[in-house]
């Protein structure tokens, strides 16, 4: 159970800084 539980953590986390990234990317463009 713990294992998933991190497996899904992780993913949310990865999700969460690929957004961020794309957030940046499209500011420093403006």
């Amino acid at each position: 159970m713990k294992e998933i539980l991190k497996d899904i953590l992780n993913y949310l986390e990865s999700k969460v800084s690929y957004a961020d990234l794309r957030f940046v990317q499209t500011e420093k463009e403006n």
